[in-house]
């Protein structure tokens, strides 16, 4: 649920623009998902491996 909403809000923020109409941003839905998904994909693993990371005292 929490990632369905932070994916939407990256999908606007990514793929919406001033000179565009909404139209424009539902028009291009699909294009807007899949680069969401890839941000958002990018951002959990990055935000996993900071995890693990900091939990791992070896690391340190």
């Amino acid at each position: 649920m929490t990632l369905a909403a932070v994916n939407c809000g990256i999908r606007v923020r990514f793929c919406f623009r001033p000179d565009h109409a909404i139209g424009a941003l539902e028009h291009d839905a699909e294009k807007c998902e899949a680069v969401s998904d890839n941000i958002m994909l990018n951002l959990l693993e990055s935000i996993t491996f900071m995890i693990l990371d900091r939990a791992d005292p070896k690391s340190s």
